[in-house]
């Protein structure tokens, strides 16, 4: 990979909450794990209930999250990760990832991730944090969300009484 390419993908990864406040060299380590992939609309990445062997970067097209009934919950645009929780968790898939418009993805396997995180505990640290802080952020949201959508619900049924 070219300094110029390497240097713009280090600067997509620092975008991404997980890696924010790793060193470039990190990164750059980080980008050497990763293997470039093309998927196709209708590919899925992952499936719901299945085992979480690997983690994806979307760094072109699109994606949809959908629920094991059938519903699609999200649309994810690049630069975003897909199935890190899985994969260090060890769970398994909670949802099927689909690729809905032509897309370029790096593809981390579980077991190159874990060597990666393994050889500095100072990296480790650091990503973990970053996953706390991310899912922290999400659960407030989540949680300011179900507050609205309560109230919404308590409006709509004194309105419905009144008539």
């Amino acid at each position: 990979m070219g300094s110029k390419a390497g240097n713009i993908l280090v600067k997509a990864l620092g975008r991404i909450p997980m890696f924010k406040d790793l060193h470039p060299l990190h990164m750059k380590r980080f980008l050497r794990i990763c293997v470039l992939k093309v998927y196709k609309p209708g590919f899925q990445l992952c499936v719901n209930d299945m085992p979480s062997d690997s983690m994806f970067i979307l760094l072109t097209g699109e994606l949809v999250v959908v629920t094991g009934d059938g519903t699609q919950v999200a649309t994810i645009f690049p630069v975003k990760t897909v199935g890190e929780m899985g994969v260090i968790t060890g769970e398994r898939r909670s949802a099927t990832v689909e690729v809905s418009r032509l897309s370029h993805i790096f593809v981390i396997t579980k077991r190159t991730f874990d060597f990666y995180l393994s050889e500095d505990a100072g990296v480790r640290a650091t990503i973990y944090k970053n996953i706390i802080d991310d899912l922290s952020f999400k659960l407030a949201n989540s949680n300011k969300r179900i507050i609205d959508y309560q109230k919404e619900l308590t409006s709509g049924s004194r309105g419905m009484a009144a008539t």
